[in-house]
């Protein structure tokens, strides 16, 4: 009896052949989508064997019976950090990676096969009450990039579904979103350039004044100003874990972007161009190098200190821009382009509303009882 075929080769001979998923590729639109493989046997029986032996000799290293931790290190430094994933992402993660997961007893203590919701409920379960709520979403995300992987490429079923998060009240008041107030923001917008302040002072201003992020600032360049007074956004610099800055494309296509310069920072902009190019970047030291975080921040408080301002981090200088956007009814689809940012985020994050215009609304509410 002759063997059953289901496959013609050009040349006329009959196989039988199967298709197996060996992982997953780009296509051409950029879609990640399952690699496919043939195999060819004089039957079924054959072609399976045939898949089988090819199983055998491919292996990735990533085996059931092996350790989380080990497994862990191998995606982190053969996939994750090879990925497409934004610049600061890969920072961010692979310090929450290095401080939160290499070396966790309870992952280590555990093969991969007896990894499951339980475990990584411990794992989260067990983090202190001094983690914030932003951390534990960091580990969250890394855990599931990981466990995604690993599923597709056979190993497991990723636990992270059956996870739970508690944001506890102490948190909460402390993610609150915070904003200059009204006259503080003024300050800030109307101050003038002192001898001590004279250098950092266009930047703190400009931040206040266009929304821009702290790593989008330090990245301009007198190039960046278009002839009609916007900034072209298109570059940001970063952080790495060990405090080096360095240029790099923007956080997120998102945050490529034209925003408008006040015209009260233009001439203060016309000024500090006199003998640079182009291409200088406009808040470079004296050096010639991108601005220590640490130095920065000393510079900040001491500019607010100067004005009569209480210290709020930096990046209450962009949620200022947004809400006061916001406060003045400004379409909340045109302040997420301006920032560069999902309106969801905006909503979220950026629409925090002021004492002043909640008692506003309330008034409002009164004269229907007069």
């Amino acid at each position: 009896m002759a063997s059953k075929t289901n496959y013609v080769a050009k040349n006329g001979q009959k196989y039988y052949r199967i298709r197996k998923k060996v992982g997953i590729k780009q296509n051409k639109k950029g879609k990640w989508v399952p690699a496919m493989k043939p195999f060819y046997g004089k039957n079924k029986t054959d072609a399976e064997n045939q898949w089988d032996e090819w199983k055998d000799t491919h292996k990735t290293g990533i085996n059931k019976d092996e350790y989380f931790g080990k497994l862990m290190q191998y995606y982190m430094e053969n996939v994750f950090i090879k990925g497409k994933h934004a610049d600061g992402t890969k920072i961010r993660y692979s310090g929450v990676y290095k401080k939160y997961l290499v070396g966790n007893e309870i992952l280590n203590q555990n093969k991969m096969n007896e990894i499951n919701g339980i475990v990584i409920q411990a794992l989260f379960n067990g983090f202190g009450e001094d983690m914030t709520f932003s951390t534990k979403i960091a580990i969250r995300n890394i855990l599931t990039l990981f466990f995604n992987y690993t599923e597709i490429q056979g190993y497991c079923v990723s636990p992270m579904k059956a996870v739970a998060i508690e944001r506890n009240n102490r948190k909460i008041e402390q993610n609150k979103i915070t904003v200059f107030a009204r006259e503080d923001a003024e300050k800030i917008a109307k101050s003038v350039p002192t001898a001590q302040h004279a250098y950092n002072h266009l930047l703190f201003r400009l931040a206040i004044g266009t929304g821009l992020r702290e790593g989008e600032l330090l990245a301009l360049t007198f190039g960046d100003i278009t002839k009609d007074w916007q900034i072209r956004v298109v570059k940001q610099v970063i952080t790495d874990l060990d405090k080096n800055r360095s240029l790099n494309n923007t956080k997120t296509d998102n945050s490529v972007r034209h925003v408008p310069i006040p015209k009260s920072l233009r001439s203060e902009l016309e000024e500090r161009k006199k003998g640079h190019r182009d291409n200088d970047h406009i808040f470079l030291t004296k050096k010639g190098n991108f601005m220590d975080a640490s130095n920065l921040t000393r510079s900040y408080k001491r500019f607010l200190k100067s004005i009569g301002v209480d210290y709020k981090e930096f990046h209450t200088l962009r949620r200022t821009y947004a809400t006061t956007l916001l406060e003045k009814e400004i379409d909340i689809n045109r302040v997420a382009k301006l920032m560069g940012d999902t309106v969801t985020t905006v909503a979220q994050y950026y629409a925090a509303v002021s004492d002043k215009r909640k008692f506003e609304a309330a008034d409002k509410i009164n004269e229907l009882f007069l």
